[in-house]
């Protein structure tokens, strides 16, 4: 069985306007959130064999953060290009890459890929996966390669509003 996590990174700031979307940091809502949504992890008693991230400096903070609060090793932490800006489809691809050794793994990306690849795997037709927003699937799956709609099982949908009002 394969559990997978879809991450959406926290809260961006556009503080600064000669960044490139590339480089846009968190703001402090964004800390905010990561900060409290590894807590909601961690007291889940979350321990992913794998996460791999987006190298975009605000879904690698976002990473990093959730990292640290569950446990898990930074030096361990996957950065995966094709993970920014990647569609629905590109995420299933890298997923296919993760070690198979990997039973929980968490990606971390973008909107809007993570919600289309979030529906596509069976969750209640969400609209918007929220900044720091994170849904699980289950699957009965043996490989990362072979995560359908018949085999994966929507389990989680957790956001920072969904406690913080």
């Amino acid at each position: 069985m394969k559990t997978l996590y879809l991450c959406r990174h926290a809260k961006s700031s556009w503080e600064y306007p000669e960044l490139t979307d590339f480089e846009r940091p968190l703001n402090a809502r964004g800390h905010r959130d990561a900060e409290f949504m590894a807590k909601v992890l961690a007291q889940q008693s979350l321990r992913p064999d794998v996460i791999s991230t987006s190298p975009a400096a605000r879904a690698l903070t976002t990473a990093r953060t959730i990292a640290t609060g569950i446990g898990y090793p930074l030096e361990s932490l996957l950065i995966t290009e094709r993970l920014y800006d990647a569609s629905s489809r590109e995420i299933l691809s890298v997923a296919e890459t993760l070690p198979q050794t990997a039973l929980v793994a968490m990606l971390f990306g973008h909107n809007p890929g993570m919600t289309w690849l979030a529906n596509q795997l069976g969750a209640p037709q969400l609209e918007n996966i929220p900044t720091c927003g994170i849904v699980r699937f289950d699957s009965t799956a043996e490989q990362w390669g072979q995560l359908t709609p018949a085999n994966t099982q929507f389990v989680a949908f957790e956001f920072p509003k969904k406690y913080l009002g």
